[in-house]
């Protein structure tokens, strides 16, 4: 293990941006909410109102359909609300905004939109979003937080949609009981069928819908199942392994300290796709007939009665790309790796032995001089928690953290192979699997601004407005003193009692494509060079035994001819021939830097670098000599003086040669 460890080496990479949307500006704060009327006409006006929608989350609470674990509901909700699907290996992308969908293709590195659909429906919880390809790209699925599935095709159009029992169009939608837990398009039972696809909807109650799917051919229901007998509270995750399903949850096996080292502990089962009836059937891990579930307590023992699960589940979790590990995402924020099909657990990570867990995004910090802007941060409880999790190959799986963190992982020690210290993107990222050396990322980007100061106008009236971050320095006893204010203003409306009001804010939001791409010292040297960035070339090529002429060489190309520049570049660079080609090529501007690309020139082609170069000594470098026996430096000097001067150097100079000839 320990060779294992030291031959696990960093890799080299770059992070490209593929493509940007720039959303409108969001006005949010501001004002003095203001109910209209006095207290006693709003209890009268809105205490209806209140109890009915107090009635209906009471309602969606204690009815008999199994709801979403809180915890999971915070896992899953916190992210962007934008979705990325990958298909045919990176081939193509799907982007799902708001209420708009792009697709777009690796061809011109995902720059132009092959195909696009802006009639999607408004989710209002838009988190709980899947998409997914199908094998051959031919239609891309959404699945809407109500458990609607619309099908798109390459171009975006929309085919046909799929609704779940007992759907009302135009209803009001109050939770996301109904949102898929997976989405996924299977082949295994299409193979000798005119279907291009089967179509699995998996929800968090359990319930497996099927559907063939085509392009041409809309949808056909093929049967329904439940997981319900071994996942009575639901499930949390499920993805294909092959020909096989593996299914996460709260299950009976949980916590038992007999199975710490198997998958069933941890609520994961498998389960093989058959062509008939019951479709789905338990591949079991262990001796179930022998197994004795651990004893429970006297309420266990109650008909009816089912404790609420406060387990650990997986809520996301992936098949490397051998098939031969799982790597699962826990509530808790652990990290654990199983040998498949045997449900083996290799590793485990709890989320405070994680390394670079919490690591602080340097952007956090950032200042601009003379504006109150700053980037949004997620501070909530979540931000060291994983959030997305892929593959980037069979001994590395990529993780990307609540805090925008993301790294490459071994699964052998979890050490960060992308260097010292994560990529950071903005926001909850989404990441995409490995392909190609690299995978994509979806980030957004919010910046923070007073609505004042991006106006540039100030008024006498900027003095009743209270900043946000004003508020945060006031003491306790003035915090308590705005809140009876405020309290007496809403009761009576008097306008002695109006707070200032709070000045608006208006964030801006930036979602970007991105691909972080592995790359050999040669690829990223030239692409740092193209893209001028010479300091980070120029650290490159002395890290990994490169050419610095090359940064020299573009430089000098890049630049007028200045006697600087031809200090600073040219006078840098060691192949002779190409320094020679320069010296009569390039055309100076002024008298000045023309002699000095002349003298330079003549530096090289003096007698000492022509018997180098005949005794092959130079290894084609630019070879210089001494200034002084070169050329006449013309000092404005007395005849006389200069005369005796010139003899000494002409005597120096044919003892010079003689001992040049005679070596």
């Amino acid at each position: 293990m320990a060779g294992f460890e030291d031959n696990e080496e960093n890799i080299l990479y770059e992070l490209l941006v593929h493509a940007e949307w720039p959303l409108d500006q969001e006005i949010i704060g501001g004002g003095v909410m203001s109910l209209g009327g006095n207290f006693f006409y709003r209890t009268i006006t809105q205490t209806p109102a209140n109890i009915w929608a107090l009635a209906s989350s009471l309602w969606a609470y204690v009815r008999s359909s199994p709801a979403v674990p809180p915890d999971l509901a915070k896992l899953v909700g916190g992210g962007s609300g934008w979705q990325l699907g990958v298909g045919a290996q990176g081939a193509v992308v799907v982007i799902v905004q708001a209420s708009t969908l792009e697709i777009r293709a690796k061809k011109d590195d995902f720059a132009s939109v092959v195909g696009k659909n802006t009639n999607l429906y408004l989710d209002p919880y838009p988190a709980w979003r899947r998409v997914a390809w199908s094998a051959d790209c031919s239609m891309v699925g959404v699945a809407y937080s109500s458990g609607a599935v619309e099908i798109f095709s390459t171009v975006g159009t929309s085919i046909f949609t799929i609704y779940p029992p007992r759907y009302h169009e135009g209803a009001a939608q109050l939770d996301t009981s109904n949102s898929l837990a997976a989405l996924l398009f299977c082949d295994i039972r299409t193979q000798k069928i005119k279907w291009a696809s089967e179509l699995l909807l998996i929800d968090y109650k359990g319930n497996v819908r099927s559907y063939f799917v085509s392009p041409t051919e809309g949808y056909q229901e093929s049967h329904s199942f439940s997981f319900g007998k071994m996942y009575p509270s639901g499930i949390t995750a499920a993805t294909l392994y092959d020909n096989l399903l593996l299914v996460a949850g709260s299950c009976k096996f949980m916590n038992d300290t007999n199975l710490k080292n198997n998958g069933l502990a941890h609520g994961i089962t498998i389960w093989r796709i058959i062509n008939d009836y019951p479709f789905y059937k338990h591949v079991p891990t262990i001796n179930e007939e022998e197994y004795v579930p651990p004893a429970g307590g006297l309420m266990s023992h109650i008909p009816g009665w089912q404790q609420a699960p406060h387990h650990d589940c997986i809520f996301h979790m992936l098949s490397s790309p051998s098939s031969r590990q799982l790597a699962a995402l826990h509530m808790s924020g652990s990290l654990s790796i199983w040998e498949l099909p045997s449900l083996r657990k290799m590793k485990f990570w709890p989320l405070g032995i994680q390394p670079d867990q919490d690591a602080m995004n340097p952007a956090a910090n950032e200042y601009i001089p003379g504006q109150k802007q700053h980037l949004l941060q997620y501070t909530g409880p979540l931000r060291s928690h994983p959030a997305d999790l892929s593959w980037w190959s069979d001994s590395a799986v990529i993780l990307a953290r609540y805090s925008g963190a993301v790294t490459v992982s071994s699964v052998n020690s979890l050490r960060n192979l992308l260097g010292d210290s994560p990529e950071f993107l903005e926001g909850v990222p989404q990441i995409s699997e490995s392909y190609d050396r690299g995978f994509l990322g979806l980030e957004v980007e919010s910046r923070l601004n007073s609505k004042r100061l991006l106006t540039g106008e100030v008024s006498d009236d900027d003095e009743e407005y209270l900043d946000s971050d004003d508020e945060e320095d006031l003491s306790l006893v003035q915090k308590t003193r705005r809140l009876a204010k405020s309290a007496l203003f809403w009761m009576t409306d008097a306008e002695r009692f109006r707070p200032s009001n709070r000045r608006p804010k208006i964030v801006q939001r930036t979602f970007r494509l991105l691909c972080l791409k592995s790359t050999t010292p040669k690829e990223l040297f030239a692409r740092k060079i193209e893209n001028e960035e010479y300091g980070e070339a120029l650290a490159l090529a002395r890290s990994y035994n490169l050419d610095c002429d090359q940064v020299y060489q573009q430089q000098w190309r890049r630049t007028s001819v200045t006697v600087a520049s031809i200090q600073d570049y040219l006078a840098k660079i060691h192949k002779r021939s190409w320094v020679l080609a320069e010296c009569i090529s390039r055309v100076p501007e002024n008298i000045d830097a023309a002699r000095e690309l002349l003298m330079y020139g003549l530096r090289g082609t003096d007698l000492e670098a022509i018997i180098a170069i005949g005794k092959g000594e130079d290894n084609g470098e630019f070879i210089f000599c001494e200034p002084d026996v070169v050329y006449d430096e013309g000092l404005d000097i007395d005849p006389t003086e200069y005369e005796v001067r010139a003899q000494e150097r002409e005597v120096k100079e044919l003892k010079r040669r003689h001992d040049l000839l005679v070596q």
